[in-house]
């Protein structure tokens, strides 16, 4: 029996099964034991930040394919004091200088200085992967390298790995930070010199749909076999630029879409190019039995 292609696409989908490598969960386990060493080489410290971060765990990602999860990549900052959000006149957008009464290092002249917060966020944790040295971990892995990356004012990576040579890390944890005053306070983001207010639901909502996608297709590649020339970093900025630009219940179209982006970044593009192909034929059709669609992604 035909089923209409983007039905039939959402069945695949949903039937597909998560990878069940053993290794996963021992990377999760890993990554866990690490968060919690972060936050407790911050107390130490006595940093301004201890106690205060949150998340650690929703910002990492294992760049081998076969490992199921979900990334946000939003650390959460909850700062010890209250704030009174003022709207800047005359912007275009509702972003906000955030005042206080409170003395701490990052305030200057009574209001929030997020540069500041940022560079003092990255000193410390800099310091803190520092101190670590090298990790050993509950599995049995060693991680001897370890070091953070500050990409932009409001992007960091902590980068892990078993041994310096390796060419992808092990454990990557890449965020940029939100922002919390007081636990019933909204999220805040950095957003050009100002700070933008918005809902917690909302930082972790597009992610994990974006996540969930890439999970899904990601799945689906894997019955093709292809090489490792496509990382998980690709597929998350690809998925996620595909489903900002069209509806989500156009399942067909950000599948399609997704994977011709997908073509230039492998070696052996010959299977995909094939699979496309035939979902394209499938789309125009605008039906499909369900044994077919299987056949694509030798699924039968």
């Amino acid at each position: 029996m035909s089923l209409k292609f983007n039905e039939a696409l959402k069945i695949l989908l949903e039937g597909l099964p998560k990878p069940s490598n053993p290794e996963s969960k021992l990377y999760t386990q890993d990554a866990i034991e690490i968060s919690v060493k972060i936050n407790q080489e911050l107390i130490n410290m006595n940093s301004i930040f201890k106690g205060t971060v949150s998340g650690w765990l929703d910002t990492c990602t294992y760049l081998l394919k076969d490992i199921y999860k979900i990334w946000i990549p939003h650390i959460c900052i909850n700062m010890p004091f209250k704030i009174e959000p003022r709207l800047v006149g005359g912007h275009p957008l509702r972003v906000y200088r955030l005042k206080t009464s409170a003395y701490h290092p990052v305030v200057e002249n009574g209001y929030v200085n997020f540069l500041k917060l940022t560079k003092l966020f990255y000193w410390d944790i800099s310091q803190a992967i520092q101190k670590l040295g090298k990790i050993n971990c509950k599995s049995g892995r060693t991680y001897n390298s370890l070091h953070t990356e500050f990409i932009e004012p409001d992007r960091f990576q902590i980068v892990i790995k078993e041994y310096e040579e390796q060419q992808a890390p092990s454990i990557l944890y890449n965020f940029s930070i939100s922002f919390t005053f007081s636990q019933e306070s909204p999220s805040y983001l950095f957003f050009h010199d100002h700070f933008q207010q918005t809902e917690k639901s909302i930082i972790i909502e597009l992610p994990t749909k974006i996540s969930e996608m890439v999970n899904k297709i990601n799945v689906l590649l894997l019955q093709l076999d292809l090489d490792s020339s496509l990382t998980v970093d690709d597929m998350h900025c690809i998925v996620g630029h595909v489903i900002l630009k069209l509806q989500e219940d156009k399942l067909e179209e950000i599948l399609l879409e997704v994977m011709t982006k997908f073509i230039p970044l492998l070696k052996n593009f010959g299977p995909l190019v094939f699979a496309c192909a035939k979902l394209w034929k499938f789309k125009q059709a605008g039906s499909v039995k369900m044994s077919e669609l299987k056949a694509v992604f030798g699924m039968e």
